[in-house]
């Protein structure tokens, strides 16, 4: 029911329900963040076709819309007061009843008032200073503490007088992110609840390097991983050869990875058609740019080594064969040349020689 930076403060003492109505959300204060969107139900708790009413005191409610419900076989109605944007002439008590003369319920709301002043990273920052107080009208309010990404003792950071400021030396783009300032929120009668003040520190993407080249055997997963910097965080997208937009499908996974959409890719069992360079596109809607890095994924066959090999055992067949070949022409040819004088018809005699 309750939307955007509403703060609950629950009673210490009287009851949130009345005997034929109720409220949600159950507390008897509400401290709403100016300019949030707020959402307050009462509803008849007798189940009966009486439709509770909304009246706030000295003035006339908010937009009020009446809602028909049906609980475990009952009707239940219920009047719905809506604050599309919470300001000044919101704040009041408001009571809920089925009827002026009937028990009514009330429920106090109190706006709060954030001052707040962020900051954008820029190349060449020497400092910057992130603030936040808070106002709330016949309510105390104390500081304390910041909550941010780094060890509260880093002396990167430095809290100006009030501690209701922070400031970052040599700020980073690592260092862009939300800052949270907690404050304490006293109320006599009531619990004592804290509230957040989130201010922001922004900068543009930037995708940081990657390798510059992949090797893979085919049939393999292709995994890459897209580190990126900035704030809000950048949607990443992955192009192949600067034309083919990668996208999801039975081989292709793209997850998000540290915060930021798109930024990890895998592949399984890649083909060889799916090599190529592989972009990584880091683009923020927020400053309207963005920022890339390419890798190059290469895809070779599994047994790849073995075809240089086979081409010298190849060889050595071949010269081997050549060799045998050879021997046994050259063997032949011998015994060609012994045969050649009985060829002639002549004979030897014992003792003569042919020269």
């Amino acid at each position: 029911m309750l939307k955007f930076n509403v703060i609950f403060a629950f009673a210490l003492i009287n009851s949130v329900y009345a005997q034929d109505v109720e409220i949600e959300p159950a507390s008897r204060v509400l401290f709403v963040v100016e300019g949030s969107r707020l959402t307050v139900v009462c509803s008849n708790k007798l189940f009966t076709e009486q439709r509770p009413i909304w009246f706030k005191v000295s003035s006339s409610p908010a937009t009020v819309t009446l809602i028909t419900d049906h609980l475990n076989g009952k009707t239940v109605e219920r009047a719905q007061m809506e604050f599309q944007s919470f300001s000044q002439d919101d704040v009041g008590i408001y009571n809920c009843s089925l009827s002026p003369t009937s028990q009514k319920i009330s429920i106090n709301l109190k706006m709060i008032k954030e001052y707040k002043v962020g900051d954008h990273f820029y190349y060449g920052n020497k400092t910057t200073t992130l603030s936040c107080h808070i106002e709330i009208q016949d309510t105390t309010v104390t500081f304390l503490e910041w909550q941010y990404q780094h060890a509260p003792g880093d002396s990167h950071f430095k809290l100006q007088e009030g501690n209701s400021s922070i400031t970052i030396d040599r700020p980073t783009r690592e260092d862009a992110g939300v800052y949270n300032a907690i404050f304490k929120i006293n109320q006599p009668g009531f619990e004592a609840i804290n509230h957040t003040c989130s201010v922001e520190y922004t900068a543009g993407p930037l995708v940081l390097n990657m390798k510059r080249s992949k090797n893979l055997d085919l049939n393999e997963d292709l995994h890459l991983i897209c580190e990126i910097l900035g704030y809000p965080p950048a949607v990443a997208k992955w192009v192949r050869n600067s034309v083919v937009n990668i996208t999801q499908d039975e081989r292709t996974e793209i997850k998000e990875y540290n915060g930021y959409k798109g930024a990890e890719l895998v592949i399984k069992s890649i083909k060889y058609e799916e090599a190529g360079n592989y972009t990584c596109i880091a683009y923020s809607a927020e400053f309207m740019n963005s920022s890339s890095k390419s890798i190059t994924v290469r895809v070779k066959d599994p047994l790849a080594w073995v075809w240089p090999l086979a081409g010298i055992a190849a060889e050595i067949v071949l010269l081997a064969l050549i060799i045998l070949i050879c021997s046994k022409i050259q063997n032949r040819r011998m015994k060609i040349n012994e045969n050649e004088p009985f060829k002639r018809g002549g004979s030897r005699k014992q003792g003569e020689k042919y020269e």
